[in-house]
């Protein structure tokens, strides 16, 4: 995992805001429901 930060820190950043919006969403229904 270090080493894919430090390889590609721009696409674990992209991925890090892509996974958090998708989590929140997921948890969101949930919670709603």
């Amino acid at each position: 995992m270090t080493l894919t930060l430090e390889y590609l820190p721009q696409t674990a950043y992209a991925f890090m805001l892509i996974f958090a919006r998708s989590g929140a969403m997921i948890m969101g229904l949930p919670g709603i429901g």
